[in-house]
């Protein structure tokens, strides 16, 4: 089976406690020998020099791929914008 597992709540070393619950998960779909995992865990910067700032720099300075505890992690970039607080996002 073939599992592609797309959230931008998934630990990174600079947020290594952020989405221990998806993690948790993905690690359990990986430990199958019947799964096929692609993780995508795409990172919000913001836009030019405020990529700098300190919230935001630890995240512009992850790699686009890794792997995290034995799991392949692609870590694409998209644009937010600060202060904004997420309400162009779909709420439940």
């Amino acid at each position: 089976m073939r599992v592609l597992t797309l959230s931008t709540l998934f630990p990174d070393a600079s947020r290594p406690n952020f989405g221990v619950f998806v993690e948790r998960q993905t690690l359990g779909l990986a430990a199958r020998t019947d799964v096929d995992l692609r993780v995508v865990a795409p990172i919000g910067l913001p836009p030019g020099p405020l990529r700098l700032m300190p919230r935001s720099a630890p995240l512009a300075q992850l790699p686009l791929e890794e792997t995290w505890r034995g799991v392949g992690v692609q870590r694409p970039r998209f644009t937010t914008i600060p202060a904004t607080g997420g309400g162009g996002m779909p709420r439940r």
